[in-house]
């Protein structure tokens, strides 16, 4: 079944991709996902009527954050159609009480659009731990990016990406790609491809496996969260419930 049948089928008033394989599907009975990777039918995930959709939109994908087991998202928010989506009106006139939900999560636009911002959403202790360890800093450094303080780093990202138009492949590393994967991708290991699991994987890929299972668990486990409690108690939940483990 298709995209398009799905959503002809569940009458829904928006399509939301969350992932390489993965839409939640929206309509006025509830919300779906659908797993096109795995063929199968859609889960529907009850809510109510009045759920505030940008905001179960971000719970959703920024939940490894939230957690602290991935340092940093980003999400491209784009003009398209007004309603109860997360759009970039939306977006712009209410940034500031839709982050107040999600601290310690912080937000910084990367690259902004007449219509579309692509913006970075990064948990700052997890980041600055993952910026302090000596093989990440040590390839940073190589890159000439400053470390002296996380703003300082975010900044410099943040300036190449207004000179080069898109996201350097480096910032792989701040989004939770083990640095094997991006040196590979980058073309400056000798590690050879090896597998697609959301990203990229050169050499041996157990443990990048391990990651990418980790954050599709930490969106299983949101999924189930929604459906039992309002969506300010699953922020909640998912601050205080870490399933940060050793990979």
């Amino acid at each position: 079944m298709s995209i398009k049948e799905l959503v002809q089928r569940n009458a829904a008033e928006d399509v939301i991709k969350v992932g390489p394989d993965t839409w939640m599907i929206l309509s006025k009975e509830g919300w779906y996902l659908w797993d096109k990777a795995q063929c199968n039918a859609p889960k529907k995930v009850p809510i109510s009527k009045d759920i505030d959709i940008p905001v179960l939109k971000l719970i959703y994908l920024l939940s490894p954050t939230l957690m602290g087991i991935k340092p940093a998202t980003t999400i491209t928010i784009i003009a398209w159609k007004e309603g109860r989506s997360l759009n970039l009106n939306t977006w712009r006139k209410h940034k500031r009480e839709i982050m107040d939900q999600f601290y310690p999560v912080k937000e910084l636009a990367l690259i902004r659009r007449e219509n579309s911002e692509l913006v970075l959403f990064y948990n700052p202790l997890p980041l600055k731990r993952l910026l302090a360890e000596r093989d990440i800093s040590t390839f940073y450094q190589h890159l000439k990016y400053p470390l002296d303080s996380l703003g300082a780093f975010l900044e410099n990202l943040k300036e190449r990406c207004k000179v080069s138009g898109a996201l350097p492949p480096e910032s792989g590393v701040v989004l939770g790609i083990p640095l094997r994967d991006v040196k590979g991708y980058m073309g400056i290991s000798k590690d050879s491809l090896c597998t697609v699991r959301g990203w990229k994987m050169f050499g041996n890929p157990d443990k990048s496996l391990r990651v990418y299972r980790l954050y599709k668990e930490a969106q299983q486990r949101t999924t189930e969260l929604i459906k039992k409690m309002p969506l300010t108690q699953v922020i909640d939940e998912l601050k205080t419930g870490s399933m940060g483990v050793e990979v």
